[in-house]
């Protein structure tokens, strides 16, 4: 309910007990903005049900050649309906009975009308409303919760038990569309040069339709905006997790997402070595999809997961091209080539291999140094003040013995 805003129909085929009780509802309901709507006739009534959503409906049991009961099955059975307070004009107990079984909240006489009845069924009638929502909502919670904890379990599972890296996250990133009810799941990595846009490549995609390739799909050199999400990049870059939906006047979606025909993004970065990598998006293509915090916070725990299997990935890579490019090198080659493939195997600008040579003044000399893609030449520096200043403090501090031999 919005506010404190009341929208009541009334149907009745009497204008005079229309009147009556609309001025009863505003006597004994002041806490509310009253907006009432009337019909004459259960055809009348289906109209203006058709057309607008309305907290409460008050229905006279006799609407001349049908009744109310007839009026409240037709519209029960056409799916969501608000509370129903039945009046009638003689206090029929198997009319009741009747009504009452058939699902309605109240049944007043109209004889015994007053204030204090009709606002204590109407109070009665929105506490059971809020609570019948409080209870689908917990229901639906419960639901979703199981789903998603069964859905981290699986793609953990393939986290661990499949070799191939990219089999691996393309079968958990599977499992994660699936168990967040999505129709897509989007896994881009971030890209961004000094003084350059960010962008992102797409690197790995799944779909429940199965007419959508990832192939078919523009893959590198995407920028924010051609997203439609420039507005996330920073959030993103502190780490939070970002929900993005459709609206009027927006860039969303734009581009990329807009041929995909999504309509709200769940978006979690990717952390490795405390710089973001990247992000996983989840697309929804429902409107008005609702994201429950406890759905985010089981979420994030896959992420996390995924993350740490990408972060294993460039570990070995990075050793794999260490190994290769060392290898078969002696001596000055070695030096040289290890701190070149140190550099590009863990994305440094610089990568040094130094020398102590005069430990208690703190010198030492490069054996190999490698600075934003050329080698570095060969010479003596005091380590005060760099990185080195600390190792060497720490030879002195737990060697002493061998330092002065």
């Amino acid at each position: 309910m919005n506010g404190n805003q009341l929208r009541v129909l009334v149907v009745d085929d009497d204008e005079d007990d229309i009147f009556l009780v609309k001025e009863l509802l505003k006597e004994g309901l002041p806490e509310w903005n009253v907006t009432l709507d009337y019909a004459m006739t259960g055809d009348q009534a289906i109209s203006l049900i058709e057309k607008a959503k309305h907290h409460i409906c008050i229905f006279d049991y006799h609407l001349g050649k049908t009744n109310g009961l007839s009026l409240f099955n037709k519209i029960k059975n056409n799916g969501d309906f608000a509370p129903v307070i039945f009046l009638t004009a003689q206090g029929d107990q198997e009319i009741a009975v009747e009504v009452m079984k058939a699902g309605a909240t109240d049944y007043l006489v109209k004889s015994r009308l007053s204030v204090e009845t009709l606002a204590r069924s109407v109070r009665a009638a929105i506490k059971l409303e809020e609570q019948k929502t409080q209870r689908s909502l917990a229901e639906h919670s419960l639901k979703i919760q199981g789903e998603l904890l069964q859905g981290v379990s699986n793609a953990t599972q393939k986290l661990l038990t499949i070799t191939d890296f990219d089999s691996a996250i393309s079968q958990a990133l599977a499992e994660l569309t699936k168990a967040a009810n999505v129709e897509s799941a989007f896994i881009f990595k971030h890209s961004q040069k000094p003084g350059d846009t960010p962008i992102c490549n797409l690197e790995f995609f799944s779909s429940k339709n199965k007419y959508i390739e990832s192939n078919e799909l523009k893959k590198t050199d995407l920028s924010y905006a051609d997203l439609g999400i420039e507005e996330v990049f920073l959030p993103l870059n502190r780490q939070q997790s970002v929900l993005v939906y459709e609206k009027e006047e927006a860039e969303f979606p734009e581009g990329f997402f807009k041929e995909l025909n999504i309509t709200s993004l769940l978006l979690f970065p990717i952390e490795i070595n405390s710089t973001t990598w990247g992000l996983v998006a989840l697309g929804s293509k429902k409107n008005g999809r609702v994201w429950l915090n406890n759905e985010k916070s089981i979420l994030e725990v896959v992420v996390a997961n995924i993350g740490g299997e990408i972060k294993r990935q460039i570990e070995k890579v990075a050793f794999q091209l260490i190994v290769e490019g060392t290898s078969s090198r002696v001596g000055n080659e070695f030096f040289r080539s290890l701190v070149r493939h140190l550099a590009k195997a863990l994305s440094v600008k610089c990568a040094f291999v130094n020398e102590p040579i005069n430990i208690k003044d703190l010198q030492c000399a490069i054996l190999a140094g490698w600075d934003e893609g050329d080698y570095v030449d060969k010479k003596i520096f005091n380590a005060m003040n760099t990185p080195g200043e600390e190792v060497l403090a720490g030879m002195l501090v737990f060697h002493p013995d061998k330092i002065m031999d």
